[in-house]
């Protein structure tokens, strides 16, 4: 089965429109970005999430960063883009992501995220390119409801993760965000 993260929430009503359609996981961006949000804002939102993992979107952080996100947002896991700390000692689940042109990731991250080389472009990954590694894979990079079903099937990843393939004129668009999952959904149970 494979599992759906909505990334890049915004708003009350986006991060509803996930939880209600079965997100499993959600993400805040906490880095400078169109779609980033503060702290405070995350930590309001999150009550929101229902049964959706929290996923913290970090770029090149501060392990002190990382350690106030997790306080005071409550996250389940942390996504990083870029460097690693080197004083970094996670209290959660680490997901490193990266695009194909660099090189698969360290032994000590619980998943590995394939996304294009700029992350919220809505560009596609070239797929029949990712090979599986040791880490489970999660993917994104121009994922869209019209095309996550094939994406599924060629690269087989434990997670989905979307964000500008659910955006209406670039904000959050609760029917994109329901179509979204509902197609991810009927797929896994075709398949089982």
């Amino acid at each position: 089965m494979t599992a759906v993260k909505i990334c890049g929430l915004m708003t009350v009503a986006a991060v509803t429109a996930a939880a209600k359609a079965g997100a499993d996981y959600i993400g805040f961006v906490l880095t400078p970005s169109k779609r980033q949000v503060s702290l405070a804002q995350a930590a309001n939102l999150r009550k929101m999430a229902g049964n959706a993992k929290v996923v913290g979107v970090f770029l090149e952080p501060t392990a002190v960063f990382i350690q106030e996100a997790i306080a005071v947002i409550g996250l389940d896991f942390v996504q990083i883009h870029g460097a690693l700390p080197s004083d970094l000692l996670l209290e959660r689940p680490l997901i490193k992501a990266r695009s194909l042109m660099e090189p698969p990731v360290s032994n000590a991250v619980y998943a590995e995220l394939i996304d294009a080389p700029t992350p919220g472009s809505g560009k596609v990954v070239d797929w029949s390119a990712i090979t599986a590694g040791a880490h489970p894979l999660w993917l994104a990079g121009g994922l869209t409801a019209a095309n996550v079903s094939e994406a599924i099937r060629i690269v087989k990843p434990a997670v989905v993760d979307v964000s500008s393939g659910v955006e209406t004129n670039g904000s959050k668009d609760s029917n994109k965000i329901i179509q979204f999952i509902t197609t991810v959904q009927q797929l896994t149970k075709e398949e089982q």
